[in-house]
Order: structure tokens, then C-alpha cells, then sequence
């Protein structure tokens, strides 16, 4: 049920971006741009639609939060494989160090999380790497 509220939700605001809604500013208290929100979406087909929505309203990929957390960053730490690769087909920034990754940037963080879990094994290290499309 909770799964299906979502999925509606989200197709409000695919229709609002759709219809010419401005997808830039900060939503929620004015932390979270729509893209950081999506960031958090499981599901790719719906990431997808949402985000060639936000394309379309030339949406910026890599507007942080008050806290400098960025979408690709938020990806990458709770390793939503197909957000993050969707998010640098927007023209998100992998290569960008981040505060909210340690200093590091979203794709050196994800290698330092593929050689954490990996435990040195070169193919368990690629198989980790390959969902984010390194």
C-alpha cells in the first residue's frame, strides 16, 4: 500500500514537471530540490520519467541541499545503482569531491565501497563497480 502511495505521489509530480512546474528551487523547508528527492526512488522506470521531465525544464543535477548533499552523492551512498547512472546520463557531476561523502567523490567513494566489500577479489570488486556503469 505504502509502495502504491508513492508511485502516486511521484506521478503528481511528474505531471507538475510535465506541465512547466519549476524543478530548480528547494522544496520541503527549503533543503531538497526535486532531484534530490529523487535520488531516493527504487524504481528506474519512474526515476527515468521523472527525470526527462526535469531535463526538459533544464533542471539542475547537481543542486545541493543546505548541507552541500548533492543527488549523485545521495546515490552513491545508498548505492541506488540506477539512479546514479541516470543521474550522470543528466549531466551530474561523478568526479566532484563531496563534504558529504568524506571529502571524496561520488565515483571514489563507490570504488572505496567495492574494495571494502570486495575484500581484495578483483572480479567481486568489478561486480560491484558495474551496476553504476564503471
Amino acid at each position: 500500500a505504502q509502495a502504491n502511495q508513492r508511485r502516486a505521489g511521484f506521478a503528481r509530480i511528474a505531471y507538475l514537471i510535465k506541465a512547466g512546474a519549476n524543478v530548480n528551487p528547494r522544496v520541503k523547508d527549503g533543503k531538497n530540490s526535486p532531484y534530490l528527492l529523487l535520488a531516493t526512488v527504487g524504481d528506474s522506470n519512474v526515476f527515468s520519467m521523472l527525470l526527462e521531465g526535469l531535463a526538459l525544464q533544464k533542471g539542475n543535477p547537481d543542486l545541493a541541499d543546505d548541507n552541500g548533499l548533492r543527488p549523485i552523492d545521495l546515490a552513491a551512498k545508498q548505492q541506488k545503482a540506477s539512479a546514479y547512472q541516470l543521474l550522470v546520463k543528466a549531466g551530474a557531476n561523478a568526479q566532484q569531491p563531496s563534504a558529504a561523502l568524506g571529502g571524496k567523490s561520488p565515483k571514489a567513494y563507490l570504488e572505496e565501497q567495492a574494495r571494502q566489500a570486495s575484500g581484495g577479489d578483483e572480479a567481486s570488486y568489478r561486480r560491484f563497480l558495474e551496476p553504476f556503469g564503471y
